[in-house]
């Protein structure tokens, strides 16, 4: 037997309101470092997250996140008129986990020559991918999860093998 659970993205429980001249601006979620925040403002404002507009659905519904290693400070900003009006949001600092592994063989470590190009080619379709922009709003939507196991890196963790650091996960 297999049972799907439908749930709702997992957005954290604080919460923030922001006011540009009347017009008020609700933020729910996790406000530290490689946190996802949902906003909800007038549709028809214009609103900025570093410094990109940023699409919101019909409802007024939009999404930020913070990087892996954002500053404590983040900015905000909102057109209901012909001025810009920024405002600040403050952002944690995240303890992210790091696993150590040791002993590995060489190839497990550094990857052979042979492996770049393949790694190269995959780097530049996620940068493809991490910059379209669509009106998609998906992540309102309700979500199953596709199946039950051992979740071995999260956002923003970082394994260190045979001493040498390697790249934090970026998701």
């Amino acid at each position: 037997v297999i049972l799907f659970i439908q749930i709702y993205p997992s957005f954290g429980k604080e919460k923030l309101k922001l006011n540009y001249d009347n017009i008020e601006v609700l933020l729910e979620g996790d406000f530290i470092q490689g946190g996802l925040v949902k906003g909800k403002t007038n549709p028809i404002i214009e609103i900025q997250f570093k410094d990109k507009l940023l699409r919101k659905n019909s409802e007024g519904y939009f999404i930020i996140g913070f990087w892996r290693d954002h500053p404590d400070i983040a900015y905000l900003s909102l057109k209901p008129k012909k001025k810009w009006l920024k405002k600040s949001i403050p952002v944690k600092k995240r303890i992210y986990k790091t696993q150590a592994i040791n002993g590995l063989q060489k190839k497990m470590v550094t990857p052979p020559k042979s492996f770049y190009d393949r790694i190269k080619k995959e780097n530049k379709s996620i940068k493809q991918i991490r910059a379209l922009d669509s009106n998609l709003d998906f992540i309102f939507q309700k979500f199953t999860w596709p199946t039950k196991g051992i979740i071995s890196g999260v956002f923003g963790s970082q394994r260190i093998l045979n001493g040498i650091p390697k790249r934090p996960h970026y998701g």
